[in-house]
């Protein structure tokens, strides 16, 4: 055989070789790969590390070796190694193992964990651009990351582009609706939050956005049944007691404000403002249901964490009397049936025939009597009033009101508690005579001296 014959089959041997060679590396190379794709999923990261970094140290950008070393980086948040295997991805995916829209999400997480947004954005962008009309969570996770960075008006601009593409993207609806009631933009923070609860009416916490919004617009009646949903969420509910119980105080409906409320107690911390208003307003309810003994009890809690609050001072106080002066507590206490025998007796005492007795709303009683001993026979229109707050000119006019109605020239108006500075005098001019706690005790004192009429 000529040289150039030996040449020739000398060279297609060696290819032979080469190719085997090749070969025994692939399989070695592949082995290799599911060993550490193994690990890696096994949670041996490091290990899986090590193990992969071999094979591209043979075959450099193997997509599948480089695809999971930069997972494995990530989860370590090894950043720069994640984005060096990912940037080695970039021109050799092909979709086979990884897809564009795997590579480029990747990498843009990569890039907002290096705070390196503007490159994040490009990326998630090209993915948006990839998914087409469906990129509406793409545009929700740029909003994400605006929000993270406290960027609230761009954050908005893409929540906004996801509610365009998809108008029942809930996530989108729902931080809208967030972003909006955190700038107290209540009228749109309502649109995309009832639209949230439209797509998902078990998103709880929507529902109690929307109740805060009417809370703090005073629509209480509206607030209610947001309140009532979110509250199924056992941890909502923990803050939703206090809330929901005002909502009913406000409305007056205090039975279910006093369920409310005292459940509300069990997470409100002393220092917490809401639980002085808890505390004031459980202590109202039961005053007008004249359970006077479950109503001091709030009011000296809250007395001693904040003795400045309202009127805390004056009616704890009063109330705190009532064991020294047994009379008042009872003219406090007593029901209604009861108190219209005791009304008549003390104004009878005071030297008065009772005509009429008339029970108001509220612990106020209305008697019409005229006075004994007189020849001119004139008629008083008494007003007992058992509410423990301060009494305004406003109330005053009301009893010449009903005064003028019932055509009668002389009223005496007895408050257990005391009257706006300068009233006495005012009206005193005006045939009205009034009466408040101070006279009051002692006056009960000498007409009850025992408990039984």
């Amino acid at each position: 055989m000529t040289p150039w014959v030996l040449i020739s089959i000398a060279a297609g041997i060696l290819f032979i070789i080469v190719i085997i060679i090749m070969q025994i590396i692939k399989i070695l190379t592949r082995g290799k790969i599911h060993k550490g794709i193994r690990l890696i999923n096994d949670g041996h990261l490091d290990e899986g590390i090590q193990v992969l970094k071999k094979v591209t140290a043979i075959d450099e950008y193997n997509v599948q070796a480089c695809w999971h070393l930069a997972g494995a980086y990530f989860d370590l948040h090894n950043w720069h190694y994640a984005l060096y295997e990912l940037k080695k991805l970039t021109t050799t995916v092909t979709g086979s193992i990884v897809t564009k829209d795997e590579l480029h999400l990747k990498l843009a997480a990569v890039y907002e964990a290096l705070f390196n947004y503007e490159d994040a954005l490009k990326e998630y962008l090209y993915v948006a651009t990839l998914r087409g009309g469906q990129g509406d969570a793409i545009y929700c996770t740029i909003a994400g990351m605006y929000k993270a960075q406290k960027n609230y008006n761009d954050a908005k601009k893409y929540y906004l582009k996801a509610c365009e593409i998809n108008n029942k993207n809930e996530t989108a609806a729902f931080e809208l609706g967030k972003l909006f009631y955190a700038q107290k933009q209540y009228e749109y923070a309502l649109e995309y939050l009832k639209s949230a609860v439209a797509i998902n009416d078990s998103n709880n916490e929507a529902h109690y956005y929307i109740g805060n919004i009417y809370y703090s617009i005073n629509n209480y009646k509206a607030a209610i049944p947001a309140y009532i949903k979110a509250r199924t969420d056992n941890a909502l509910a923990q803050m939703i007691y206090f809330y929901l119980g005002d909502c009913y105080f406000q409305l007056e409906q205090f039975k279910p404000a006093l369920e409310a409320l005292e459940k509300s107690l069990h997470v409100l911390k002393p220092h917490d403002t809401r639980r002085h208003y808890a505390l004031y307003n459980l202590g109202v309810c039961y005053e007008n249901w004249r359970m006077l003994s479950q109503a001091i009890k709030y009011y000296h809690e809250l007395y001693t964490l904040n003795p400045t609050f309202k009127d805390i001072k004056s009616k704890y106080t009063m109330y705190k009397d009532i064991h020294e002066h047994p009379n008042l507590g009872e003219f406090l206490t007593v029901s209604a049936e009861e108190f219209s025998l005791r009304a008549r007796k003390f104004v009878e005492r005071m030297g008065y025939e009772v005509n009429h007795i008339h029970v108001g709303d509220n612990g106020i009683f209305d008697i019409i009597s005229t006075q004994y001993g007189v020849e001119s026979r004139k008629k008083y229109l008494w007003r007992l009033d058992r509410i423990t707050t301060m009494v305004t000119a406003q109330a005053i006019e009301a009893l010449l009101d009903t005064m003028r109605i019932e055509n009668i020239q002389r009223g005496v108006y007895v408050s257990a508690f005391y009257f706006e500075k300068g009233l006495e005098q005012v009206y005193a001019e005006r045939s009205i005579e009034l009466l408040d706690r101070d006279t009051l005790i002692p006056t009960l004192d000498t007409i009850f001296k025992s408990k039984v009429i």
